[in-house]
């Protein structure tokens, strides 16, 4: 380590004046009742990385949600970040933001079905940044500053850590696989788990972290920081009687240059290139390899300047992001016979191939962004911060499936059919298709412009302190100007900060998704059918075609929600307590109305502003810090009802969005009511730096019971739904569909530990870690479909500083 202070000759040419012993009490989060909360290095070394992103760590903090399938026992070979849910808003109406460049992806956002048809999924951030790189997260769940908008959920903010002023680097290599997992499952799911042969099912998997990055500072005033970071997965599935590997990849490149121009200006470039792959097949069709897409890449230029009046802060950004499929460009479902066998291997009646071809999705947006704070100003017995600032966005979004797509279906044998000139739907002398579902090419785009003016202050009367501010925001696509007021105040008691009083009254709009425009445009698919005439093919002719959704948009007003807060911050014990009440009333949400299928087989939908949300939470946090020793508790009580879930479309293969069972109605999967909308929950964080360059982490995860909305397995008849006969058995088949039913959950209780030990070996540090998830293998069941969490899981790595 570099000594810190003076040279020796400085010492003894200047006396020393020795001062009184200081102590320092610190927060390793700093949650506050504010509603900002500050995660530092500390946290981001310590913590059990897991995937090493940004969600996974702010799981410490109170009121705030993951949806992880990489944390199901069925899926645990999955590396994409989890979505988040912040003071009970959607996971795709938070703002996330790199180096204060926003990192949103307004794309299908909620979209996750590789296997869907129509569309590819994507993700509510574009770029995923790795935490070795990063110096410090900020999350914004109350009270947030008008600087921000886009949002009803939070905002988080990730600052890169920048070049330092010595030469260095850091290497590190971490690891896990299904041997060092425990899979809970139930005993009815154990065989299928066992020989499963889709990814919504992963009983072996492999997992490998691995990042470099180096230190150059060039001269004493520029230093550059070129970074990269891979995170592999390799998931073996059994395929068409053998074993195939599907693969995830994720990837960060970064360069970040930081310039000291003079003492009063700062000039900083960022740059991150996050493509992210995933490798899949149809199960047991053969040639059916596809891959999915999905690259980021932000390019930032910060300039800073400080005057004695004030501080200057301009920002403009390049951003693309990209969803993309890239598959075989039909699919035929054959009849299994000699010649096409290779679905029996599966037990199946049918030899499938192929798949349902390209799809490429783009966002590209321009960015530019300035702030300005004021010096201090007093006016009378008032100090005033006052702050003011722009932020305007151009964002185009493109859809395109390039090339017509046909999905072959209803197989006719016969023995003497001649294929002429069709032999890629004919089988010479055995068999031919009969129906075929068409998805023609189509290709659009749209566009949206989104700016923002912000006003802010911070009046500072004697131990009384008022945030009030003002954001105007207006874009183009919906055509929608909204003012959002914001007011956080506090009062300190005595003057001293031990004791003070917050509350808060604020409104906020949310962010429209380029994505309702863009599914308008998808041409809905067709049906054609043929027969044969003399042991001739007859021509293609349309047929009617039931089941499938149609998009239809219209302008809305945006979303948003109203909040009220109430809060106390008090020293006590030699840490701080921080009790908060949050009320959320969300309004104009986005929901989907459905009309009747339409004579054409069609059902149109249209996006509504019809859905509501309200979401109280009670939260309470402790933190402590002793020398080596640092510990945060908190609890929250929260309650979420809600009339949606979220927008993205859940797509059967065969026939469109499932509808189920609820009660004694019949609704669609994405009408279920709210899930999880009532529990308690309670985290503890302690951090110990030992003797012998031990570091140890614990992360206690209690949650109580509550009660969800799943499948009950069961089915029941449709009422005057479709029927026809079996022409095996001659029985009557009946429509039915699944039973869903709000259950009990238990309450759960986890423990995360991460030990890590250092040693200095010469100019360098070697830092030998070891993580354990879920330390005690306790059997927890998570949100419908994916089961329970994944038992006790080990992750070993080596990290080296130079």
């Amino acid at each position: 380590m570099v000594p810190l202070g003076p040279p020796p000759q400085a010492q003894e040419a200047s006396p020393v004046q020795e001062l009184a012993p200081v102590t320092v009490i610190g927060h390793i989060l700093d949650i506050g009742a504010a509603g900002r909360t500050t995660i530092g290095r500390e946290v981001l070394e310590g913590f059990p990385r897991g995937n090493g992103s940004v969600n996974e760590v702010l799981d410490v903090l109170p009121d705030v949600q993951l949806r992880d399938p990489a944390r199901s026992s069925l899926t645990g070979g999955e590396i994409l970040p989890p979505d988040v849910s912040i003071s009970g808003g959607r996971a795709y109406q938070n703002v996330f933001t790199i180096d204060g460049i926003g990192n949103n992806s307004l794309l299908d956002p909620t979209t996750r079905n590789p296997h869907s048809v129509g569309n590819v999924p994507g993700h509510p951030q574009e770029i995923f940044l790795d935490t070795s790189l990063v110096e410090e997260i900020t999350l914004y769940d109350t009270n947030v500053p008008a600087r921000f908008g886009g949002f009803t959920g939070g905002v988080v903010e990730t600052t890169a850590r920048g070049p330092r002023k010595r030469y260095g680097g850091n290497l590190f290599f971490r690891t896990t696989r299904d041997g060092w997992t425990e899979f809970h499952l139930d005993d009815a799911d154990r065989y299928d788990f066992d020989h499963s042969n889709t990814a919504s099912r992963q009983p072996r998997f492999e997992k490998q972290h691995a990042g470099i990055s180096l230190d150059l500072p060039l001269t004493e005033r520029l230093g550059l920081l070129p970074a990269y970071q891979l995170l592999h997965s390799r998931i073996p599935l059994a395929h068409l009687g053998g074993y195939r590997d599907q693969i995830r990849r994720l990837e960060n490149y970064t360069l970040k240059a930081t310039s000291d121009l003079s003492p009063d200006d700062l000039l900083d470039l960022t740059a991150v290139y996050s493509p992210y792959r995933s490798d899949h097949f149809i199960p047991n069709a053969l040639g059916s390899d596809f891959r999915i897409e999905g690259s980021g890449l932000l390019s930032a230029l910060r300039y800073y300047r400080f005057f004695p009046a004030g501080d200057l802060d301009l920002r403009a950004a390049y951003r693309q992001s990209e969803n993309s499929r890239d598959a075989p460009r039909h699919f035929r479902s054959w009849a299994a016979t000699d010649t096409k066998d290779w679905g029996r291997a599966a037990g199946s009646d049918y030899s499938q191939e192929g798949g349902w071809g390209d799809i490429e999705k783009t966002q590209r947006t321009w960015q530019f962004k300035g702030d300005v704070t004021l010096a201090p100003l007093l006016a009378g017995p008032a100090e005033h911060g006052i702050g003011l600032g722009w932020d305007m966005e151009n964002t185009r979004g493109t859809y395109d499936r390039p090339l017509t797509t046909y999905d072959y279906r209803q197989a006719r044998i016969s023995p003497d059919i001649v294929c002429g000139e069709d032999q890629f739907a004919c089988e010479e002398g055995e068999q031919f298709f009969t129906e075929r579902k068409v998805y023609r090419k189509s290709s659009t785009e749209a566009t949206i412009t989104q700016v923002a003016l912000y006003a802010e202050d911070r009046a500072r009367f004697g131990n009384f302190q008022a945030l009030p501010g003002l954001r105007l925001s207006y874009d183009d696509f919906m055509k929608n100007a909204n003012l959002s007021p914001r007011l956080s105040l506090s009062y300190d008691l005595k003057g001293k900060g031990r004791t003070v009083i917050t509350g808060g009254l604020n409104r906020y709009y949310g962010r429209t998704l380029l994505t309702y425009k863009l599914r308008e445009a998808i041409a809905p698919p067709a049906a054609e059918t043929r027969t044969s005439h003399q042991n001739r093919l007859t021509a293609w002719e349309p047929a009617p075609f039931q089941g499938t959704n149609v998009h239809r948009f219209s302008r809305l007003d945006t979303p948003r929600s109203d909040e009220a807060t109430l809060g106390l911050d008090q020293s006590l014990m030699g840490g701080r307590l921080s009790l908060k009440y949050v009320y959320r009333e969300g309004s104009d949400e986005f929901a989907r109305q459905y009309g009747p299928l339409q004579p054409d087989g069609l059902r149109y939908y249209r996006l509504t502003n019809e859905g509501c949300s309200r979401h109280d939470s009670l939260r309470l946090s402790w933190e402590r810090y002793w020398p080596g020793h640092s510990l945060a508790l908190n609890a929250v009580w929260r309650q979420t009802r809600s009339t949606n879930t979220d927008l993205d479309e859940i797509i059967n293969e065969e026939e469109g969005e499932a509808r189920v069972w609820f009660g004694n109605e019949i609704v669609y999967l994405g009408q279920l009511p709210e899930e999880n909308y009532e529990r308690w929950e309670g985290k503890l964080t302690y951090i110990a730096r030992l003797p012998f360059g031990l570091t140890f982490t614990n992360f206690t995860k209690y949650t109580g019971s509550y009660r969800d909305v799943a499948n009950t397995d069961e089915e029941k008849p449709v009422p005057e739904g479709e029927r026809r006969i079996d022409p095996g058995t001659g029985e009557e088949i009946v429509e039915s569909l699944a039973v869903y039913e709000r259950v009990k959950r238990p309450d759960a209780l986890t423990f995360d530990w991460k030990l890590a030990w250092q040693r200095e070996l010469g100019p360098a540090l070697l830092a030998l870690n070891a993580e354990i998830s879920n330390v005690f293998n306790s059997r927890i069941r998570i949100e419908e479909g994916a089961g329970y969490r994944l038992g006790r899981q080990f992750w070993v790595g080596v990290e080296c500083f130079f």
